[in-house]
């Protein structure tokens, strides 16, 4: 948008987004399913806080990386060509056909991969370029029904890819003028590299160790592109490029770069802090430690100590002797609260590792099995390391199937305040008969008045725990931006100015405890629908350690 985006109002839940009442009946409401009545406060000062950022093109950037886009891929940008199609040879034996046919399997997927990121990168130049004569541009915000909130945009978006979010800066500049500031400014630089498992004093002497090499690039970012061997290649450079400007002038010169703050598999840090869990809490570093932890190394090692513990088998031994890193349970561990299964993790395990990795032990018609079996082991580990997550997510689908079964709306009061209605009904199958094309079309109709308790019970967990993320968002915005800061967000990821980063931390930190110290929240969903299954116990997590974790969000 290039006009700020009128605020919304909690009263009628819609009234603005879009200038014109126009366009605003195309999306009249700030909270997506709920319809025109109030909604809590808090969601709506939140969205509306969000909304009035202002952004600008980061021009620089977006003609370095328009450039380089030319020349070869990198990150999110790639060209539409696959390459030269894998040749076939008729005096292939049968192994090498084999070996060819996965090739091709291989050749077409990628350009198939190749074509929808090309077309989405050259529209986002196409945007940016548009939008570059313009001082200033806004995101319209809404929230889901959970209350998590979006900015509404088809392509160039703060919530996006690094190609988008590195080519967007925030509009209102800030100079670097303490310690603090500059010491979270690197580490901010070392995270984009890919750093951001490191200490942060490891991240820091990064940046000074390597102090002549980010300013060439960030001088000249079209004859010294290393940037594009970044992690988040973009956002490097849009990083790179501003430490390069501060140690030209640094007195004047304005950062206008969002640091990001990222929580550690943030669903996992909300059910343990909910549920007092010391294991989980540790593993997710709501207690404080010299070194970040790593949760999914850490359902790694037991991962590897389980099947050491196994009687000896061709599976068993063909994954001890590859090995289980992290990239094996990452997926897995980081999707258990949002309703990951067990069957799914076998999916991930295959898709994600195997078939990308192929690893030398495992035979290529084994790699279903050893998807499945390696699957039944991490589910067991996950038990051990994050145990009450699992408790209260048991319990949370217990207490749904009952609400519906009762005939009650499946619904609770998030600690923002917004009533989250977690309903879905059975679907029937409707064939209709298309006179056109000679064939029949299934539409699914939903039952009214009929739940689909099966669904609603998979579901209610992600809902649950994404209305408690989308609560501590609102407490973290409402209050940075009452302190004067600018703070950007996606789900579990905020940001502010470099010298406003010191007491952001601390912020998101004090609300975060103040969310859950006293809350009620499991017990209230028990007395509404009378559940008589009691609350899981709390564990001996003190909630107060969060405040001195240097990693909570980092």
């Amino acid at each position: 948008m290039i006009e700020p985006p009128r605020d919304w109002s909690a009263d009628t839940n819609g009234d603005g987004g879009f200038h014109t009442t126009g366009m605003q009946r195309l999306l009249p409401y700030a909270v997506q399913g709920v319809g025109p009545v109030a909604v809590a406060p808090n969601v709506i000062n939140s969205l509306n806080a969000l909304q009035q950022r202002a952004w600008r093109i980061n021009k620089p950037v977006l003609l370095a990386v328009r450039a380089l886009s030319l020349r070869r891929d990198f990150g999110d940008v790639v060209s539409a060509d696959p390459g030269p199609k894998p040749e076939f040879n008729e005096e292939f034996t049968p192994e090498q056909k084999k070996d060819w046919k996965g090739r091709v399997r291989a050749w077409y997927t990628d350009k198939k991969t190749r074509a929808v990121k090309h077309r989405r990168s050259q529209k986002v130049f196409s945007d940016a370029t548009e939008l570059m004569q313009y001082p200033a541009i806004w995101f319209s915000y809404y929230a889901d029904f959970r209350g998590r909130k979006y900015a509404r945009s088809s392509t160039l978006s703060p919530q996006g890819s690094d190609l988008e979010k590195g080519i967007i800066l925030l509009d209102v500049g800030r100079t670097i003028s303490t310690a603090s500031g500059l010491h979270w400014f690197k580490v901010h630089g070392a995270n984009k590299w890919g750093l951001d498992k490191k200490t942060l004093p490891e991240r820091v002497k990064w940046v000074d160790d390597n102090h002549e090499f980010i300013i060439r690039m960030g001088q000249a970012p079209d004859v010294y592109s290393d940037w594009s061997n970044a992690d988040t290649p973009v956002q490097f450079l849009a990083w790179a490029i501003e430490y390069a400007g501060y140690h030209a002038d640094p007195d004047k010169f304005l950062s206008r770069i969002p640091l990001g703050q990222d929580g550690t598999c943030n669903g996992l840090q909300n059910f343990s802090a909910l549920m007092r869990d010391s294991v989980g809490g540790t593993a997710v570093n709501l207690v404080a430690s010299p070194a970040p932890r790593d949760i999914y190394h850490d359902v790694a090692v037991r991962v590897t100590e389980l099947l050491r513990e196994m009687p000896a088998s061709t599976l068993r031994d063909a994954w001890l002797a590859h090995g289980i890193n992290r990239k094996i349970t990452k997926r897995t561990t980081m999707t258990l609260p949002y309703g990951c299964t067990r069957y799914a993790c076998s999916l991930f395990v295959n898709e994600d590792y195997i078939m990308k990795e192929q690893p030398p032990e495992i035979q290529p018609e084994d790699y279903g099995s050893a998807a499945n079996f390696l699957s039944h082991v991490i589910w067991k580990a996950l038990d051990d390391v994050v145990v009450k997550a699992r408790e209260v997510m048991e319990w949370i689908k217990g207490w749904a199937k009952h609400t519906a079964a009762q005939g009650l709306q499946v619904t609770w009061r998030a600690p923002n305040g917004l009533k989250v209605v977690s309903e879905y009904e059975r679907m029937k199958i409707v064939r209709v008969r298309s006179v056109a094309f000679k064939t029949d079309i299934r539409l699914y109709k939903p039952e009214e008045g009929k739940p689909d308790l099966v669904k609603i019970a998979n579901a209610v967990a992600p809902n649950f725990v994404h209305s408690l993320d989308a609560s501590h968002l609102d407490r973290v915005v409402i209050r940075a931006t009452a302190e004067g800061m600018h703070p950007v967000t996606i789900h579990d990821d905020f940001g502010v100015h470099a010298d406003d980063t010191e007491r952001f931390h601390e912020i998101i930190r004090e609300e975060f405890v103040a969310m859950y110290q006293d809350s009620t929240i499991l017990e209230d969903m028990a007395a509404y629908s009378g559940y008589g299954v009691p609350v899981p116990a709390l564990g001996d997590l003190d909630l107060q350690q969060v405040l001195n974790s240097p990693y909570f969000f980092a």
